[in-house]
């Protein structure tokens, strides 16, 4: 008898379950703005949206220096910057014995005076010691001789990009993943982002962690500490350049993100039920921003269905900031009660391949403000009148208030998202993941 395709590869998933794991971690923190009292409205919640900061502690070169990592999913390269927003650390390659300048003519684009090295970085692995990792392939600024290393810069940051690779803009720098995966340090390109809950960030002292290679075998099977586990479960999705015709002279591209089938909510409030159907499908991820933005075509309907009721009573108003770039609703804490926030109506998000809604409801979508006066709706939008492209009208942004709720992991050389639907148990060609993502070693 012939054996089909998938049923193949669900073969190779249970020899997967006996390989050893081969993971990298890197323990991440959140800072918060130190957001003072009397501050006007507009820049509290600029604060508590914007001015905030997901990084890490890494060790690297010899003798060890600590420097400050950020990540980005917009970019897939590895390198050093000197334009850091509220970093305390400075590396100096002049110091380390393990850093080696690269001679090569390829330049990395659009980034000033800068150059290719190697250096060395402490990682931690799946048992949380720390790893050594050699000649990671960087880039980083020149620093201009003679000049003494406070004269140079008072801060310099490390960028990890965590996007699939765009060779378009260049293809001598492997990604961050690539590497480690060419070193043979983790045996898949994929990764995971994860929060910890309240005892652990006590016991660890960190906010989360993220997970580099087999997330398959270290993350997925111990969700839930392994009860019920079913790697039928594991669902996916493409992402990545998706391009979206606005009109037959824009398009829109994104790079990790959701497609939806169906966005809505069911109107219930004020005795009328009503199911609100909301136009643009498309989600793209965003964790350094604590807010979602939505598109107006949601603004316009939750503010009639909703809003317009507590912002005809002056207890909910509008407001914006950052120059009117961004326009936000907010309520009096006193008088929108826990009776008035439960009214709020449940946002959902159909995904057909994935077999789930994810779902938003008050507890995500408010947040108090320190000084607890004021309710801040955390979906906000482009203010399009304001002169913001036209193009970010047509789809989400989801950022923490959604990725603390579900977690996903990525596959940057396949660019699929995975995601655990434990309400299920699937197996058929749509869900089952691809030889290539299981078995790339």
């Amino acid at each position: 008898m012939r054996i089909k395709w998938y049923e193949f590869i669900f073969f190779m998933l249970i020899i997967a379950n006996y390989i050893s794991t081969s993971v990298i971690k890197i323990p991440f923190k959140i800072s918060k703005a130190d957001t003072s009292l009397n501050k006007k409205i507009e820049k509290v919640v600029e604060d508590m949206s914007f001015n905030f900061k997901l990084f890490s502690l890494i060790d690297l070169g010899d003798p060890l220096q600590t420097i400050e990592a950020t990540f980005d999913l917009k970019m897939s390269n590895c390198f050093i910057s000197n334009s850091c927003r509220n970093c305390s650390s400075f590396y100096s390659y002049q110091k380390s014995k393990s850093f080696s300048k690269i001679n090569t003519d390829e330049k990395p684009l659009l980034y000033g005076s800068t150059f290719y090295a190697n250096e060395s970085f402490y990682f931690y692995n799946e048992n949380d010691n720390k790893k050594l990792v050699e000649n990671i392939l960087i880039y980083l600024p020149k620093l201009q001789e003679g000049a003494s290393n406070k004269k140079q810069s008072i801060n310099n940051c490390l960028n990890l990009g965590l996007k699939f690779p765009d060779y378009s803009n260049n293809n001598f720098q492997s990604s961050f993943i690539q590497q480690l995966k060419h070193k043979n340090e983790i045996n898949q390109y994929m990764w995971t982002m994860i929060f910890y809950n309240d005892n652990d960030k006590l016991n660890k002292g960190y906010d989360g962690t993220f997970i580099f290679g087999d997330i398959f075998n270290y993350y997925y099977r111990n969700i839930d500490d392994g009860k019920d586990f079913s790697f039928n479960k594991i669902v996916h999705t493409y992402t990545g350049s998706r391009k979206l015709k606005k009109s037959h002279k824009q398009e829109i591209i994104l790079e990790w993100g959701i497609q939806f089938d169906e966005i809505y909510y069911n109107n219930i409030f004020n005795g009328n039920s009503n199911k609100v159907n909301l136009k643009y499908l498309i989600a793209e991820f965003d964790f350094n921003i604590n807010v979602i933005y939505g598109t107006n075509n949601f603004y316009d309907n939750i503010k009639k269905n909703f809003f317009n009721i507590y912002i005809n009573k002056n207890i909910c108003k509008e407001s914006y900031m950052r120059n009117k770039m961004y326009k936000f609703i907010y309520c009096y804490s006193q008088n929108f009660t826990k009776n008035d926030l439960e009214k709020f109506p449940v946002l959902n998000f159909k995904n057909k391949i994935l077999r789930y809604i994810f779902t938003l409801d008050y507890k995500e979508l408010f947040s108090l403000t320190y000084d607890k006066k004021y309710l801040i709706f955390n979906i906000m939008i482009f203010n399009i009148l304001n002169g913001i492209n036209s193009n970010s009208e047509q789809r989400w942004v989801f950022g923490l208030p959604f990725w603390k709720k579900y977690q996903f992991s990525f596959d940057i050389d396949n660019k699929l998202i995975y995601f655990y639907n434990k309400n299920g148990d699937f197996f058929d060609e749509i869900q089952i993941r691809s030889k290539h993502s299981i078995n790339n070693n």
